[in-house]
């Protein structure tokens, strides 16, 4: 295997630890973190705070996503629109509003 060939198995950091997504962690959390200031204007973490870090359905402490309450009406960043969900929530959320 040449060194390109082995580059590419490694994060654009050269880090040879994948964790997620052919990233490694602090890679993966830097992304997600970028990822989530532009698609909620930076208010991921406040809305996780207000709502006690558990997902506003069943209560559970894991696999959280912050998501829009309604998919129909036009998306608002305000915090009055967002919610925090359990990752299987917020997937029935999506697969409810398509």
């Amino acid at each position: 295997m040449n060194l390109l060939q082995q580059l590419s198995l490694c994060c654009p950091c050269v880090s040879p630890e994948l964790y997620r997504r052919g990233l490694c962690e602090p890679c993966y959390n830097r992304r997600r973190r970028d990822r989530d200031r532009a698609r909620f204007a930076g208010r991921r973490e406040q809305i996780l705070a207000r709502d006690w870090r558990l997902c506003c359905v069943c209560r559970a402490p894991v696999s959280l996503v912050v998501r829009h309450s309604s998919l129909r009406r036009k998306k608002s960043n305000a915090p009055s629109a967002l919610i925090t969900l359990c990752r299987a929530y917020g997937q029935a959320l999506e697969e409810f509003f398509t």
